[in-house]
């Protein structure tokens, strides 16, 4: 007789240790990536003086955003049982920044 910490039963999902896992990882690197934005904050607003730098404040304003509700939006997922929707929404910000940084180059 299996225990509940073995496996899960459903045919082709991942174990719930992998998936939690996932989940702290993503949550880490999602907090980093909010002190990473709140330190260049500084930086951002020097350049307010042109319109481009509204744009630049607007879209940090944004990805700060982002990176603080997405895990909050996945820890509701997670709660009510939706585990690739609680991943994909711990994910997001991170895959967005790797997106924007690939594209910047």
């Amino acid at each position: 007789m299996a225990s509940d910490h073995s496996v899960s039963t459903t045919k082709g999902s991942a174990p719930s240790w992998l998936l939690k896992g996932l989940l702290g990882l993503g949550l880490l690197v999602d907090g980093l990536l909010v002190l990473l934005l709140l330190g260049v904050v500084e930086t951002v607003l020097k350049g307010m003086e042109t319109s481009v730098g509204l744009y630049a404040v607007f879209a940090w304003a944004m990805a700060l955003a982002i990176s603080i509700l997405a895990p909050l939006y996945g820890f509701r997922k997670w709660r009510s049982g939706q585990r690739g929707a609680a991943l994909a929404g711990v994910w997001l910000p991170i895959l967005g920044l790797l997106a924007g940084a690939v594209f910047a180059i």
